[in-house]
């Protein structure tokens, strides 16, 4: 389960255009959606909407979950130094 989502100006520059109701129910399914993956049951343009919403939340999440398993491998340390090999000054 996620604890965030990336939310985009496209986002609502498209649900912007709909009403107060219809706003709210797109606002709900993007987030229902990014944080627990139920997808909302719309239809008509809120599912037209929808459609050209979904593909980048699905890419976001695959991009979460590759950074999570990074993560597993930056706790490793990384490459042990090379003892042959002097140090750059940093300054």
């Amino acid at each position: 389960m996620k604890n965030s989502y990336v939310f985009y100006r496209s986002f609502f520059d498209a649900i912007d255009q709909a009403s107060d109701t219809e706003q709210l129910r797109l606002f709900r399914g993007i987030t229902i959606y990014a944080l627990n993956g139920i997808e909302p049951k719309l239809e008509g343009l809120l599912q037209a909407v929808w459609l050209t919403i979904k593909p980048q939340l699905d890419a976001n999440y695959a991009r979460y979950l590759n950074g999570c398993k990074g993560a597993e491998h930056g706790k490793k340390g990384g490459r042990p130094k090379n003892p042959k090999k002097p140090q750059k000054n940093p300054t």
